[in-house]
């Protein structure tokens, strides 16, 4: 997890932040993100920030609840509660941006 606040904070915007930390294999190319508020989180979370090896200060990990009670945040999200990176914009997620392109 980022913390979009300390991103801010070291006066980065937020695509070029995720771009510069995280490899596309994590991120998507352009990145895709969702910004969620940590009160959605069971209460038997723990938030522990860790750097990252590629030196992200802002990352942290969220400890104390499984990974399925972590998916289970995920369903019934729209499409558009996730947000993409654009050339100079954060814009909803659609569905043709995750559908293949035929050429």
């Amino acid at each position: 997890m980022v913390c979009v606040g300390c991103v801010e904070r070291l006066g980065s915007p937020i695509c070029p932040h995720i771009e510069k930390f995280y490899p596309p294999s994590i991120s998507g190319l352009p990145p895709i993100f969702w910004r969620f508020s940590v009160t959605i989180l069971p209460s038997s979370c723990r938030i522990i920030q860790e750097t990252t090896e590629s030196g992200d200060e802002c990352h942290f990990n969220i400890t104390g609840a499984s990974n399925r009670e972590l998916k289970k945040l995920f369903v019934n999200r729209t499409l558009d509660e996730f947000n993409i990176c654009g050339r100079d914009e954060i814009r909803p997620l659609t569905k043709r941006d995750i559908e293949p392109q035929i050429t």
